[in-house]
């Protein structure tokens, strides 16, 4: 669907809410030359916030942002909160921590929301991750926030794995071995741990 961000590409920081050490920057843009919005420090002290979106309760939406780190592994967690009809939040409908495959890239991070029953309005955010890099600054640019379920890039490229416990493909599909046999495996989550 068409996209319903205000300022999607950032252009002059209109639209956006930037607060700690996060601001607009008007030297590193992903396209065109209009600016980017940058986050220096972690979670809580900085973050950039959308202005309120509005949406239909029971519809799903993609919401999808390019960021680009200079120190990589640098993780980002992008959120989706939900509103009521008086502008009051509510929840947050969905949250994830992203990361670009390597430093100096424009990558797409994408995250699907459905707004549920009381739900009139979402914003969205972005902040910085502590760990594993907790200096390293994060750019986000080229917003997206409509409805239905799109990609603008097809998925990052994988690198298969042959492990003795665990495997994963060049599609990034995981199997595990259970008794002699490998079967499927869904990851909910995989973190690293920055520390050693």
């Amino acid at each position: 669907g068409p996209n319903l961000v205000e300022n999607p590409s950032v252009a002059g920081g209109e639209g956006w809410s930037p607060d700690g050490e996060a601001y607009y920057d008007d030297a590193v843009s992903r396209s065109g030359g209009s600016g980017s919005l940058r986050i220096d420090l972690p979670y809580p002290d900085a973050g950039v916030s959308s202005s309120l979106i509005p949406v239909e309760p029971g519809h799903t939406y993609t919401f999808a942002v390019y960021m680009r780190v200079e120190e990589w592994p640098a993780i980002a967690s992008i959120f989706v909160g939900a509103y009521d009809a008086s502008g009051s939040w509510s929840v947050n409908l969905e949250g994830s921590r992203q990361l670009t495959t390597g430093p100096d890239l424009w990558q797409e991070t994408v995250i699907l929301v459905t707004p549920g029953s009381g739900h009139a309005f979402v914003g969205l955010r972005v902040v910085k991750d502590d760990a594993p890099r907790p200096t390293a600054s994060v750019w986000v640019d080229d917003f997206y926030f409509g409805e239905g379920v799109g990609f603008e890039q097809p998925p990052s490229p994988k690198q298969a794995f042959d492990g003795t416990a665990t495997r994963v493909d060049e599609l990034g599909n995981f199997e595990v071995l259970r008794d002699g046999a490998w079967v499927p495996f869904f990851p909910f989550c995989v973190c690293t741990d920055g520390y050693r």
